[in-house]
């Protein structure tokens, strides 16, 4: 990360103090109830294909870019009183996000035509918390529309946006899958919790406005349930999968935990590296290697064997080396045992 992008990134940290006190300011005279409730997730709240995402140009910032557990939220609010039908009202709101969006919130477009919202367009979101940052469009039908973090986004995952016809009630939802987009952003999210209120706030409002858009008034309130998945998830592996039987990431297992040498922990933070950003996880299809400033996906396919490698000397654990001894892409962060790949 250059010292720029750092500036950058430090200067929308520090907005986030005062963005809460302006939100909590204006919640705190807010008459809409909200019903929140949050209960340890699973992998079914894995969006799908978040492991195969189409990316043409290596911009996307998905989930296994993240640090941290997985939040899958959705918000709620049945609208009563409203002659739009769901088609109308994505339609409106996809014509001008701004208009739902909250004061602080500004989504200006950066890449794409003039006009509404549509498939492929890019976006930079302004608000003081952790959506802002760049996104994409990574879907659009007559009722939703669907954006996806680029990278340098404090945030990793995507977000859905979408309305429904309930009996005589328009049923309006957000649905995000979200991880922390770097370490800074997991201690404020997941840790003092703070950029997670702002961002509880921010969708709040935007469904409460996207209601008044909707000529009608929130029945019963907002609801906001979070489920939260730790990282990585625990996927089984399948049975055909060609695994090493020395293989660290079992069949009843999904990751290779490092150890890290006291002594040899200081120099390899200097490259990024640490228990918290570092792990090889396994889906049923890719080998995700997160190992500092590196973040690689691999197909299960071009991957022979992950085994168990060591010993070696001290000054081979310092970060990922190609192994001509192991054949392979060895990570280690002690000189005791490290993963081949």
């Amino acid at each position: 990360m250059t010292t720029a992008s750092r500036s950058v990134r430090l200067a929308t940290v520090l907005r986030w103090p005062l963005g809460l006190a302006l939100v909590s300011w204006q919640y705190m005279w807010r008459t809409t109830p909200l019903h929140r409730s949050e209960e340890e997730g699973s992998i079914a709240d894995l969006p799908e294909h978040w492991d195969t995402d189409d990316d043409p140009d290596g911009r996307r910032q998905g989930l296994a870019a993240g640090v941290g557990p997985l939040l899958h939220r959705v918000y709620t609010v049945r609208i009563g009183h409203s002659t739009m039908s769901p088609a109308t009202l994505m339609e409106a709101v996809a014509a001008s996000l701004n208009r739902v969006s909250p004061e602080m919130a500004v989504f200006r477009k950066t890449c794409g035509a003039d006009g509404p919202l549509r498939h492929g367009d890019e976006y930079l979101v302004r608000m003081p918390g952790p959506w802002d940052g760049p996104v994409r469009v990574v879907g659009r039908d007559a009722t939703s529309f669907q954006l996806a973090t680029l990278r340098g986004h404090l945030e990793a995952g995507q977000i859905k946006f979408r309305a429904a016809q309930d009996g005589d009630e328009l049923r309006f939802e957000i649905e995000s899958w979200a991880r922390a987009g770097d370490r800074l952003s997991h201690l404020l999210y997941n840790r003092l919790r703070l950029a997670k209120e702002i961002q509880l706030n921010m969708w709040t409002h935007f469904c409460v406005r996207t209601a008044a858009l909707a000529g009608g008034r929130p029945r019963g309130g907002v609801t906001i349930h979070t489920r939260r998945l730790d990282w990585p998830p625990t996927v089984a592996s399948p049975a055909s999968a060609d695994v090493d039987r020395h293989d660290p990431i079992r069949q009843d297992a999904s990751s290779f935990d490092f150890v890290f040498t006291p002594a040899i922990r200081p120099v390899l933070r200097l490259v990024g590296v640490s228990p918290v950003t570092a792990g090889v996880d396994l889906t049923p299809t890719h080998v995700l290697i997160r190992f500092g400033w590196w973040r690689i996906s691999l197909q299960r396919s071009n991957i022979r064997t992950a085994t168990v490698t060591g010993p070696f000397r001290p000054w081979k654990a310092l970060g990922p080396r190609l192994s001509l001894a192991d054949k392979g892409l060895t990570l280690g962060t002690n000189s005791d045992r490290a993963v081949c790949l």
